[in-house]
């Protein structure tokens, strides 16, 4: 069975996958993984209508040679969509894993109930890359 690199799966499924002149790739973050040991969503439960506040997205590294590459952040009435991305080299990695942590400031406008979901990748040492989705409401006051 031939193995189709993960850029260009998530390229496919989510749309977004380069790859610099640096010979980085920018790639859907991990968000889900047995070496996740931390949240990959941390937000407050309530926040206040029309106030920006702070969440936490922490992704998984497979190597010394990945680092946080950023959000892009698709804000609605009541949801909030996160998609982190991570930079990977390809030259002179060290074996590891690393917890790599970006903030993303978000803002809701109407009082009620909202969601956030950060939309990410599995681990593709699983084998089939796949997006994963994990959610949390917020309240709005």
């Amino acid at each position: 069975m031939k193995r189709i690199p993960g850029c260009i799966v998530m390229t496919l499924v989510l749309g977004a996958c380069s790859l610099g002149t640096d010979g980085e790739a920018r790639e859907p973050g991990i968000v889900a993984s047995a070496a996740l040991k931390t949240p990959v969503l941390v937000a407050p439960t309530t926040v206040a209508a029309g106030q920006t506040f702070q969440v936490t997205v922490t992704t998984l590294g497979l190597h010394s040679c990945y680092r946080a590459g950023g959000a892009d952040v698709t804000l609605a009435a009541t949801e909030a969509r996160i998609r982190p991305y991570d930079h990977i080299a390809t030259i002179d990695c060290k074996q590891g894993e690393l917890l790599l942590s970006r903030t993303v400031a978000l803002h809701f406008d109407t009082p009620g109930t909202a969601r956030i979901v950060v939309e990410g990748q599995n681990d593709p040492r699983l084998g089939q890359i796949s997006i994963v989705r994990v959610e949390q409401t917020v309240t709005v006051q």
